[in-house]
């Protein structure tokens, strides 16, 4: 025992991480701050102002010189953030398990006190900075990521650097700025050929996407009048456009998406599976022909519905046509999504071959309910004979004539007859008030109606592109009229001009590039570059890179694409290669390309330098076959070995004074040379 003892006494003791000094601590924490505000944009302010708040506590607590939270501080805190996850998330799915990893993080900065937390810390704000991208792909958000990214070296940076040293020095930073510059030379033609290469994945890889009304603000599939206020007003942009055949005013494009047909009283909602899952080659009129051709890239959703104007006819989409023509794919747009498109402008929707089934969904109401309506609408019968369409134009005078006010400040409804309250009390609302209100006033005068919402109008940037905003999202009806089909009517816009609010009509105003200011102009500049960002980066999918291989004549399946992305790894791996290693590319010091000048000098009058042979050496040789140039050999020889073998390896060179001796000798050599 006692040996054995003795020879554990003998083994060294086990290192240990250095400890972490203020400044190596100060460099992680603002590399996490840099990555967490590109997080900040979708988490909630206060999940990120806590998190911010743990590091600024523990960062303060460094300077009154405390050690790392013990764990009866940091277990109440973990408790907390689990509840934070699950009240304000619901669970770990992509947005709350990307907050999970940054609260643990901030947790984890909160513990650190040695190089190895510090160096465990970068790594995984390194991960998030890959994390922030399912959020978000635009071309400025990459752009900024490039800040944190650049942090998170630097903090390496300086974990790595020597006691003392400085890791901002000129020659340090020079030395930084050619080491990376050469990584990106390098790596830069590697990405390009996986990035056009790699195959590509028809469904993000992390799985179905969070589809809460919380997390995307968009159309929904159920429609309550007041309930598209938030949407109102919310000017990010929905999907962009470009027409291929012609550019109709935005003031004429409707963009279909969801249908709603069942109504309870308060709440519009779509029809049944059955008739999303239904083809619409089932229709009894043959389809008008295209008159309008387009491209469309979408916006991320969360959502299946792809939006054509008026009536759709084809796209080249993964999706399907139901029967009452909305556009659904079977997997909802996780991602920007580039699609070509045709529509009949202009063009009734026809009725399907269900056509009693049609009239059955439109023309139910929920019984006993707005009686004032049901009591206008007989009215308006006797008076019109019972004529659809002079009914339609009946109600349209109707909204036109009387006090109808368009504002997005409106009232709350106080009883279940909201649609008489509407019509006859408050007449104040937007666009999902109207559409509700005529449809049910359509339905009472036994006219097959149906709600419609979508986008309408947008405006044209200088690249050609509609420019569609969440802001001209839309709610219209469709009435069934005989012989002619599913007809659009927008009733608000049978609302007088003069009483429309002033607030509302600034909020719907869309921007012009000859009449905007300057402040306009840069954004629809801007918005020009990330549209062209999402034509050649983000919009290159599976579909757009199979297009590209069969151009290149590559029409084989999964084996001859992988053959070839080999083969273009390899290629660039070869030429990387080649410029990093080859012998012809190693360069010679200043010193070493200075004293091969003097050797090329020298040589000229017969003296050649043996490989074997050294530098001093060689003078002497130079020397007795050279007489009258034997000091300055000398000295110019003494001059290289000083600086050769000196023992301050950060002192320069004396090249002048080499180049000076140099320049003699050549003098020399040439008066010695026999005229």
């Amino acid at each position: 025992m006692a040996r054995l003892a003795a020879e554990d006494a003998s083994l060294p003791a086990p290192v240990q991480s250095p400890a972490l000094t203020r400044h190596q601590f100060d460099r992680i924490a603002i590399a996490f701050v840099g990555c967490l505000l590109a997080h900040a944009v979708w988490l909630p302010i206060s999940f990120t102002l806590a998190t911010a708040a743990v590091v600024g506590l523990r960062r303060w607590l460094i300077t009154q010189q405390l050690k790392a939270w013990p764990g009866w501080i940091r277990l109440p805190l973990l408790i907390l953030l689990l509840l934070a996850v699950r009240t304000q998330f619901g669970g770990l799915g992509k947005t709350g398990g990307s907050a999970m990893l940054i609260g643990l993080l901030a947790l984890k900065m909160a513990e650190s006190e040695r190089r190895r937390d510090a160096l465990l810390v970068v790594t995984i704000t390194l991960f998030l900075i890959a994390m922030g991208f399912l959020f978000n792909q635009s071309m400025g958000f990459t752009l900024y990521m490039l800040v944190p990214t650049l942090l998170c070296f630097w903090a390496l940076n300086e974990l790595h650097a020597h006691p003392g040293q400085s890791a901002l020095s000129v020659h340090a930073l020079r030395r930084a700025a050619l080491r990376t510059a050469r990584a990106i030379a390098i790596a830069a033609p590697l990405t390009l050929a996986l990035w056009l290469f790699f195959p590509r994945l028809g469904a993000p890889l992390w799985g179905k996407p969070d589809v809460s009304d919380e997390a995307t603000v968009g159309l929904s599939e159920q429609m309550r009048p007041g309930g598209m206020a938030d949407l109102l007003i919310d000017d990010r942009v929905a999907f962009r456009a470009r027409f291929r055949n012609a550019s109709p005013d935005p003031n004429e494009l409707y963009w279909r998406g969801p249908v709603m047909w069942r109504f309870d009283g308060e709440t519009w909602r779509g029809q049944t599976r059955w008739m999303r899952g239904a083809q619409l080659n089932r229709s009894d009129a043959a389809l008008p022909p295209a008159n309008l051709r387009f491209e469309v890239m979408l916006e991320p959703t969360d959502r299946p519905w792809l939006f054509l104007p008026d009536l759709p006819i084809s796209t080249d989409a993964d999706a399907n046509f139901s029967l009452d023509f909305q556009v659904l794919r079977e997997n909802a747009v996780a991602s920007l999504l580039r699609y070509q498109g045709t529509s009949a402008l202009g063009s009734p929707a026809p009725v399907s071959a269900y056509l009693q089934s049609e009239r059955e969904w439109g023309l139910a109401l929920p019984p006993g309910l707005n009686p004032r309506t049901a009591a206008l609408v007989q009215q308006w019968l006797q008076e019109s004979a019972g004529d659809p369409a002079q009914l339609v134009q009946r109600a349209l005078r109707y909204f036109r004539n009387e006090p109808f006010y368009y504002s997005l400040e409106t009232q709350e409804f106080g009883t279940v007859h909201r649609v008489d309250e509407f019509l006859f009390d408050f007449r104040v609302g937007f666009c999902q008030h109207y559409a509700s209100s005529f449809v049910v006033m359509m339905r009472s005068a036994g006219i097959p109606a149906r709600v419609v919402t979508g986008f309408h109008g947008g405006y044209y940037n200088f690249d050609g592109f509609l420019i569609v905003r969440n802001s001209n999202a839309h709610a219209w009806a469709e009435v069934m009229l005989p012989g002619r089909g599913w007809v659009r009517v927008d009733p608000t816009a049978a609302v007088a001009p003069e009483r429309v609010d002033p607030n509302a009509a600034a909020l719907l105003a869309d921007p012009s590039w000859e009449t905007g200011s300057w402040l306009t102009r840069m954004k629809m500049s801007l918005d020009a570059v990330g549209t062209w960002w999402n034509q050649a980066v983000l919009a290159f999918d599976l579909k757009r890179q199979q297009s590209m291989l069969a151009q290149m004549g590559l029409t084989g399946g999964w084996e001859q694409r992988a053959m070839v992305m080999v083969g273009a790894v390899i290629a660039v791996g070869a030429v990387v290669g080649l410029i990093m290693w080859a012998p012809w590319r190693r360069r010679q010091t200043p010193l070493a390309s200075t004293y091969a000048r003097f050797e090329r000098l020298v040589a000229s009058r017969g003296a050649q330098r043996p490989t074997s042979m050294g530098a001093l050496s060689f003078a002497h040789l130079v020397s007795a076959q050279i007489p009258i140039a034997a000091p300055t050999v000398m000295a110019f020889t003494d001059v290289y070995l000083q600086a050769r073998f000196a023992s301050a390896a950060d002192q320069p060179p004396p090249l002048q004074e080499l180049r000076d001796l140099l320049q003699k000798l050549k003098r020399q050599l040439r008066e010695s040379t026999p005229a």
